[in-house]
């Protein structure tokens, strides 16, 4: 394999993408060591990818308080200027905010207790799982085809006169 295809490779891995993500926000001050980071990233990938969640789960705690210091901060510039131009697009943002803060705490529920959606049934000595929606019974689709038809309106048909036989 090429250097210039082991760069790309390694440009496309996430812990890479998080390491220039990071440093696109910091700062140049601040003193960030770019190897250091990268190395830590790609530690905490391989421990998650090995078992242990508990990086994914610091993770989404994390950003569900940054992101309620968020909405927090939003709302209470908002309301210093009720009758400010900004007030409406400051809510907003609040709001959204503190709906990803939600958002993240779900996903954490979810890695603790993750759910199983599965329908089982045991039949003698074997165990079928049926993972599928619900089969719906064949009168039933046509019950639901009927409604789903536009209605139509028979007109009666205009009857041809006919001829009188008193004339003969």
């Amino acid at each position: 394999m090429s250097m210039q295809h082991e760069t790309t490779l390694l440009a496309v891995t996430p812990h890479c993408q998080a390491t220039t993500s990071i440093s696109l926000t910091m700062t140049s001050e601040s003193g960030l060591d770019l190897k250091l980071l990268h190395h830590l990233l790609q530690e905490m990938v391989e421990t998650t990818a090995n078992g242990p969640m508990e990086n994914a789960e610091a993770m989404a705690l994390m950003q569900a308080k940054t992101l309620e210091v968020v909405f927090h901060e939003l709302l209470r510039k908002a309301m210093a200027d009720p009758s400010s131009l900004r007030f409406g697009f400051l809510l907003r943002m609040a709001l959204k905010a503190q709906g990803q803060s939600t958002r993240a705490l779900e996903t954490l529920a979810m890695l603790r207790k993750p759910v199983v959606f599965a329908e089982q049934m045991n039949l003698a000595q074997q165990q079928v799982v049926n993972n599928a929606a619900p089969a719906v019974s064949q009168s039933k689709r046509r019950q639901d085809r009927r409604k789903l038809r536009p209605k139509t309106v028979r007109l009666a048909k205009k009857q041809k006169p006919q001829p009188d036989h008193a004339d003969e």
